[in-house]
């Protein structure tokens, strides 16, 4: 076997999704496999991971090698780290969700595994078990839409999964995209939002030190847009902010970018 335990991604390149994919936020938590035949939790280094006795009362039931992150809610990796590395915070330990994104299966590729895993919870309920959501996605369009719901809903990015087997390594068949690089731009426009954010605001268009133009829609709260739209929009021209991408397109121009604050 491979010296991983689990799948890992890599950055989000375009030229390595194959279309029709999967897509799926990205959590904030810690990586665990469960291990069926040894019954018991290591994390993503194959070290042992201590959890609740009701969650393993839950989990015990499954009867294949699962791929899931461990969160608990409100809560931060460092902070969710603490508590699951710990043995005693067991008050806390019982807020702990595990959430199953992939069976552990190197014969199947990943609709067959996701139908392994629907049709085995049919009919189930569990109280620290749940399922990471997935959207089928047929361009890259649909992954920028995605991609900006999951930023929207506070999630920390987005993670794309080919319709392949699993493979014990760093795959190029799971992609992340995680604003990491930043840079200020200067407001220029203002965009009305459209459904949900009907009457609030959509967008900044913003531009670069380097007179790049491009609107940047995520990484506002909703009192955020609200204040914003409010107010003049000549209160906003030319003020500087901060934003958040992955990385520049052929263009020059920040890809997934994500607002961070306004410069001070």
């Amino acid at each position: 076997m491979s010296k991983h335990i689990c799948m890992l991604a890599h950055v989000y390149d375009p030229k390595r999704v194959i279309f029709p994919a999967y897509i799926q936020p990205k959590l904030d938590g810690i990586r665990a496999i469960w291990l069926h035949k040894e019954k018991r939790f290591v994390s993503r280094n194959n070290k042992p991971l201590v959890l609740n006795s009701n969650l393993i009362s839950e989990i015990v039931k499954f009867p294949f090698d699962i791929d899931g992150e461990l969160i608990v809610p409100g809560k931060k990796f460092n902070e969710i780290s603490g508590i699951v590395r710990h043995q005693d915070v067991t008050e806390l330990k019982e807020c702990i969700m595990y959430v199953i994104f992939d069976i552990i299966n190197c014969s199947t590729n990943y609709l067959l595994r996701l139908e392994s895993l629907e049709n085995f919870k049919k009919n189930r309920s569990f109280a620290q078990i749940n399922f990471l959501e997935r959207h089928i996605v047929f361009n890259y369009q649909d992954i920028e839409i995605h991609h900006n719901i999951h930023l929207n809903q506070g999630y920390e990015g987005s993670i794309i999964r080919n319709n392949t087997p699993y493979e014990f390594k760093r795959s190029f068949n799971l992609l992340k995209i995680k604003p990491t690089k930043e840079i200020i731009c200067k407001i220029i426009g203002l965009i009305e939002g459209t459904g949900k954010y009907e009457g609030m605001l959509g967008a900044l268009t913003v531009e670069t030190p380097d007179k790049k133009i491009f609107n940047v829609g995520s990484g506002f709260s909703d009192e955020e847009r609200e204040f914003i739209w409010k107010n003049p929009a000549e209160r906003y021209n030319n003020i500087l902010l901060k934003v958040k991408y992955q990385d520049l397109s052929e263009y020059g121009i920040p890809r997934f970018p994500i607002f961070k604050g306004f410069k001070e």
